[in-house]
């Protein structure tokens, strides 16, 4: 008799291994094994769902309150969930600060010490403006000039995105200084952009902030530092 199991109306049908088992005749291990199988895909489903709702609840609730307000609980509230629930997938409010933030690939890890300074000021600009994320970062630093707690949870969050793995790319012995140099530069241009909205910064298209910005942080990434 074949056995044929899937997870739901539109879901994918058991991984290989379960019809390779059925394939083989081993029916009655298949019979076995299929019930655990269902209920750890089902749980895996489950919990991916509950992160995407509580990812969107958190960007909607990000954009327009105070992000000293924003904890779990109130996420929770937002999002139809139990604040254990949101304790399970992130480990401190600025963990899902980050989740709800679009990054744009261009600035990871991988590739971001290959790319010339103007590609990264270009990167930074559009993960500013992409969706809700300019909001969310403006309520995170307005919070953070009141808050030395939330201060801390952005320079923790730039140390661990951008600053030590801009460091371990570069791979010299002052990787450090000139990863910090960086942060600081889009730090500079974050405030002066979107906080006190300087001209000719805050109206100036990405191409031209970037081709402004650009040779400055190539000097930082690869040029010559001054002697200390």
């Amino acid at each position: 008799m074949k056995l044929t199991l899937e997870l739901g109306r539109g879901a994918p049908r058991l991984d290989e291994e379960l019809r390779t088992l059925l394939a083989t005749g081993e029916a009655r291990t298949a019979h076995a094994a299929a019930p655990s199988l269902v209920s750890s895909r089902t749980e895996s489903l489950a919990e991916a769902r509950l992160r995407r709702l509580i990812v969107v609840a958190a960007r909607e609730l990000l954009a327009v309150a105070d992000y000293s307000t924003v904890d779990f609980h109130a996420v929770a509230q937002a999002a139809g969930v139990r604040p254990a629930d949101v304790r399970r997938q992130f480990s401190s409010r600025m963990e899902l600060t980050r989740a709800a933030l679009r990054l744009p690939p261009g600035l990871n890890s991988a590739t971001r010490t290959r790319l010339s300074g103007a590609q990264m000021v270009g990167h930074f600009l559009a993960f500013w403006e992409d969706g809700d994320n300019a909001r969310i970062l403006l309520n995170v630093l307005s919070a953070a000039t009141r808050d030395r707690r939330v201060a801390r949870e952005i320079e923790a969050c730039l140390e661990e995105a951008l600053v030590r793995p801009l460091a371990a790319g570069l791979c010299t012995p002052d990787a450090c200084p000139r990863a910090r140099l960086v942060a600081s530069a889009l730090m500079g241009l974050t405030v002066s952009r979107y906080v006190l909205r300087e001209e000719p910064l805050a109206s100036a298209d990405h191409v031209t902030v970037a081709a402004w910005m650009g040779p400055s942080v190539d000097c930082y990434l690869r040029g010559a530092l001054g002697a200390a």
